[in-house]
């Protein structure tokens, strides 16, 4: 018995066939299912499956074999399955603001024995026994490189930045969940008469529904465009210190229940070895890291070796974590948490892992989770305990999230969204779950249920979030935010958003331009908006409380620092760096001009125009757009064309020669506005060209003919105050349609070197009539498109202007055309 035993152990059976060795009278028997043999071996109970090797892979379908009786041939038919299932619910729950969790449970389970598996037919031809073991080592490797990408992309630093409030919400989300239901789970156990696999399962289900995971919040606020939201900012940092303390209560409870049983002088062991492991992932593998890092210039690709061996040491890191009594798991984390996130590495190696670990190994590690969950064996009293201990941790969680909202001063609704946020469940929670059962935690059917409950938890939060947080609602205004609307003599606080360095000279240009005074000085707040790439939190950086700036921000920065010195009486500068995704990066725009209460905010348009007049488009055309929808102030778009000219790079000056091409409306009356502010720079010479319609035999509607009071009360006010001034220019022109519009602008563009235009104007005005069809940038306006077509060669630059409207101008009685602008299928020129 000792010798099979050993041999067995050791992965192989007796040289001289199944029955050689085996002691005599020792039960043995077979079973063929699927081209395997099952032997039933009464060595500790154990039953060992057998593979013909020579059915690895099939000759052919034209050479009479059956691919599927095959195990490669039908493991890829798995994973085709599997990634297209996926792919199929995550399009067709998309409309209905479903997180990508929710389709990837839902396709496991309709693909295992609760879904089309039932039917044997299918099991025998796709599913078959043979087929288990590739795919669940590829599934458990997709999970490794999974859970190294969310290391890579978690930055622990979160927890030195937290604020008290943060703390307080972590900290009771954790605790108090448990307070509830390990009491209750006890209570379970000694009120019911229980079967043992769920007795001994009631306080491991408890423990489980209450921990909470950061990267499964992050990924929520991700799905659901709230990520750098108010609430989104304060549910990423609770998460981290609620998760963290799970993440490390959960490993205690498994490492402890590896060793149980083999005396306390393993568990000693197992821990002190883990202890060592983490410190050389720290103390040797993180600088090996961090030299890699400072050889790696900024803005040029990571090598490829450097990368290779990263690659290496993580899977050095999962041997070592097995040698060690920890799951293989274990190190691939940690080594992930112990790399710098975002670039170089960082984004490097989340480019390189994420999409293809994602998209199509994620999928196995569900379809492997469907394939141990069957909703027909559940029974009745298994199902009520465990939701029970589900319903009350996340009545926990909302206790411990909601009470510490209220008492730091937040309402009741702010409070209760993110109790929603916090409660969900997600990748990490439903791993957790499944070690849970391969150690004996809990029983396969607690499994199943605590599974299911996870998926429709997630799949009722998702659109309630959704219905019951926009973050766009608090940009909303009932005053009137504009530079038109800004009295004369007062500070103008502008904010300028900048993606690159090319837009920095020309947005310094426009500054100067606008004139600042000692009587009129501007109040300037530069953001940097940068994509977030390798790391799951977003980031929200005041450069004054820093040291040192970031870099990829410096040279940005440093240079309007310059410019501030040089004019420190007039200009007031504080700098900022956003690092979010490109959805919602505009959130912070938007609460930045909230908060800091600007009268406009300066964005550069996505499409770059080089010295020999090629076009370079960037990947930020959806930011403008959301930020022209949800602008809680004006906001202009700034399209740089000096450089065609080879002169504005070379110097920081301001725009000398400015014209406002004036067809009515507010947008363009905002632009006059600020045309009006740079009118008394001695060195400026503006021109105001007016175009009107040469003749109409239509009447005027009522909103129609007050807009046209508005225009030309301004307008002649203009020309009142500016009458003497040699550097001011009023010009008119009647045309009778677009064309004609057209020909007047192509006449008078290549005189200036900044233009002035709003975007929005009436879409039935006969000025514009034809311009639609040629309408290729909707953000821009029709005139504004216009001045940035490939046609227009001049090196003019132009500003499109969008004044700020508040909730007073939505009046029944003056109604106005919807000028909120879809976003682009894609970032294209």
């Amino acid at each position: 018995m000792s010798a099979l035993q050993a041999m067995l152990s050791k992965g192989g059976l007796p040289p001289g066939g199944l029955t050689q060795g085996l002691p005599p009278g020792m039960p043995l028997f077979n079973v063929t299912i699927d081209n395997a043999i099952v032997l039933n071996i009464p060595i500790n109970g154990r039953t060992f499956l057998c593979f013909d090797s020579s059915k690895a892979g099939s000759k052919g379908l034209w050479s009479g074999d059956n691919p599927l009786f095959y195990i490669v041939d039908n493991f890829l038919m798995q994973f085709s399955i599997g990634a297209l299932m996926t792919r199929f619910l995550m399009f067709i729950m998309q409309p209905l603001h479903q997180t990508s969790f929710v389709p990837q449970v839902l396709a496991g389970l309709l693909i295992g024995p609760s879904g089309i598996s039932r039917d044997e037919s299918f099991k025998q031809h796709v599913f078959t026994l043979k087929s288990v073991y590739p795919t669940e080592t590829l599934g458990v490797f997709g999970c490794m490189l999974y859970l190294f990408v969310i290391g890579l992309k978690m930055d622990v630093g979160i927890i030195k930045r937290c604020g008290k409030r943060a703390w307080f919400i972590g900290l009771a989300t954790f605790i108090i969940p448990l307070l509830l239901t390990i009491p209750l789970a006890y209570i379970l156990a000694v009120s019911f008469k229980l079967e043992h696999s769920l007795e001994s399962s009631l306080l491991f289900v408890a423990i489980l529904e209450s921990s909470n995971s950061f990267h499964v919040i992050c990924c929520l606020l991700a799905d659901l465009n709230l990520l750098n939201s108010e609430l989104g900012y304060l549910a990423t940092s609770a998460s981290m210190i609620s998760g963290l303390l799970s993440m490390i209560m959960l490993n205690i409870g498994f490492t402890v229940k590896q060793t149980m049983g083999s005396g306390a002088e393993a568990w000693v062991l197992t821990i002190v070895s883990s202890v060592i492991l983490i410190l050389v992932i720290i103390l040797v593998l993180r600088p090996i890291v961090l030299w890699m890092i400072r050889e790696s210039p900024e803005g040029k690709p990571v090598k490829e070796w450097y990368l290779t061996f990263i690659m290496a040491m993580m899977m050095l890191s999962a041997f070592l974590s097995e040698l060690f009594g920890q799951h293989l798991l274990f190190g691939p984390t940690i080594f992930g948490l112990a790399i710098p996130d975002g670039p170089p590495i960082g984004s490097a190696l989340t480019d390189e892992l994420e999409w293809f670990t994602t998209e199509l190994f994620l999928p196995l590690f569900y379809l492997i989770l469907g394939g141990k969950m069957d909703v027909r064996l559940v029974d009745m009293k298994t199902a009520l305990m465990v939701e029970l201990l589900s319903v009350v941790a996340l009545i926990g969680k909302m206790i411990g999230t909601i009470v510490p909202c209220i008492l730091c001063k937040m309402s009741f609704q702010e409070g209760f969204i993110l109790a929603l946020i916090l409660g969900s469940l997600g990748f990490l929670d439903i791993q957790f779950f499944s070690r849970a059962v391969q150690l004996q935690f809990i029983s396969g059917n607690c499994f199943t249920v605590m599974t299911l409950s996870s998926m429709l938890l997630t799949a009722v939060i998702s659109p309630v979030l959704r219905y019951l947080y926009n973050p766009s609602k608090r940009y909303i205004s009932y005053k009137k935010r504009t530079i038109q609307h800004n009295k004369r003599n007062t500070e103008l606080r502008v904010a300028v958003c900048v993606y690159d360095q090319e837009s920095v000279p020309t947005m310094i240009n426009l500054l100067q331009a606008s004139n600042p005074t000692p009587y009129s000085p501007m109040a300037v707040f530069v953001l940097h908006l940068v994509e977030l790439v390798g790391r799951t939190a977003p980031m929200f950086i005041t450069h004054q409380s820093l040291n040192k700036l970031p870099a990829r921000s410096e040279l940005i920065i440093n240079t309007f620092r310059i410019y501030e010195e040089q004019n420190k009486e007039y200009i007031t500068l504080r700098s900022y760096t956003s690092v979010a995704p490109l959805n919602t990066i505009h959130d912070d725009v938007c609460t930045l001009g909230l908060n800091r209460r600007t009268s406009l905010i300066i964005v550069p348009f996505h499409v770059q125009w080089n010295v020999d007049g090629t076009i370079q488009p960037t990947h930020h055309r959806s930011v403008n757009i959301n930020i022209l929808n949800n602008a809680p102030c004006s906001i202009a778009i700034l399209i740089d064309r000096g450089n065609l000219s080879g002169s504005v790079l070379a110097t920081y000056r301001a725009f000398s020669r400015v014209c406002v091409i004036f067809l009515g409306g507010p947008d363009d009356r905002e632009a006059l506005a600020y045309a009006t502010r740079m009118c008394d720079q001695s060195s400026l010479h503006l021109t105001l060209f007016r175009i009107t319609e040469a003749q109409c035999d239509i009447q005027p509607s009522n909103h129609h003919a007050a807009e046209q009071r508005k225009d030309d009360e301004m307008v002649n006010e203009f020309k009142e105050n500016h009458a003497d001034c040699e550097r001011i220019t009023y010009r008119e022109e009647a045309v009778n349609n677009g064309v004609g519009t057209v020909r007047a602008i192509r006449m008078v563009e290549e005189n200036f070197e900044l233009i002035l235009v709003g975007r929005r104007h009436e879409a039935d005005s006969p000025l514009l009539i034809g311009l639609n069809e040629w309408s290729e940038y909707p953000e821009l306006g029709l005139v504004g498109d216009m001045l940035a077509s490939p046609d227009c060669t001049s090196p003019v630059s132009v500003l499109v202007v969008q004044q700020h409207i508040c909730v007073t101008d939505h009046l029944p009685e003056s109604p106005r055309p919807q000028h909120r602008i879809a976003e682009p299928a894609e970032d294209m020129p």
